[in-house]
């Protein structure tokens, strides 16, 4: 299932929000309001990620500077990582418009898997892969 957003009263999607026999529904009358589709569709993801523990992840960081944590979360910011490891920052060569730096990342899971990516900081999307050893 697809996040939404509300705009004018209005619940907008990707694609089609679909009821169990595929037909479509509005997110506003199907669940009360879009806060209550999004946080369903956050625990399908968790639950999700926890039971197939799957090889790659696509997440965000909340948080992450030299100066504060750094913590994995969904897109609405609930937490996915029980520690982060920051590493090897080094100059971004497009000097992209989200960071003139990027850092190495490893990431404990919630569900116990160790994960590394590369980061390019604070509310930008990471795009993570199993690892098959955890750090040293």
């Amino acid at each position: 299932m697809p996040y939404a957003f509300e705009h004018n009263g209005r619940a907008f999607t990707p694609g089609p929000v679909l009821d169990e026999n595929g037909k479509p529904v509005d997110v506003i009358q199907a669940f009360g309001s879009v806060d209550a589709y999004n946080d369903a569709v956050e625990a399908a993801e968790l639950k999700h990620l926890t039971e197939t523990k799957p090889d790659r992840v696509f997440a965000y960081f909340a948080s992450g500077s030299e100066s504060e944590p750094w913590t994995l979360t969904t897109w609405r910011g609930k937490p996915l990582s029980k520690r982060v490891i920051v590493w090897n920052k080094r100059r971004n060569p497009r000097q992209s418009y989200t960071s003139s730096w990027i850092w190495s990342v490893n990431v404990l899971t919630l569900w116990g898997d160790w994960y590394c990516g590369t980061a390019l900081g604070k509310g930008i999307y990471v795009k993570l892969r199993k690892m098959k050893h955890a750090p040293r």
